[in-house]
């Protein structure tokens, strides 16, 4: 999650980048032009989907919540559907009970 004056072709330039100069990222793949844009990589041996999103805001506070609706006011589609995995992810988990007894 970026502020606005991070575009997503930073994302998929600068960062990209320097992912890519990094000698535990493996198998990076951006793929810009999906439904859902993503650069996908493996890093000491986990895989990490990174997806980008843009809100319309100088700065992102860390007590931004993905969660509340009014994050999704003036943002692009591809903000939009890339904040809806991890927003219906929370939901899931807020709803399962999670009685581990």
């Amino acid at each position: 999650v970026a502020p606005k004056y991070c575009e997503r072709h930073d994302f998929f330039t600068s960062l990209r980048a320097t992912l890519e100069a990094h000698p535990q990222i493996l198998n990076l793949r951006a793929i810009e032009g999906a439904v859902v844009p993503i650069m996908t990589f493996d890093m000491d041996g986990v895989n990490i989907d990174m997806l980008f999103a843009s809100l319309p805001l100088h700065g992102v506070p860390e007590s931004t919540d993905i969660d509340d609706d009014n994050v999704l006011r003036a943002v692009d589609e591809a903000t939009e559907k890339s904040l809806n995995g991890p927003r219906v992810t929370n939901l899931i988990y807020k709803l399962v009970s999670h009685n581990y007894d």
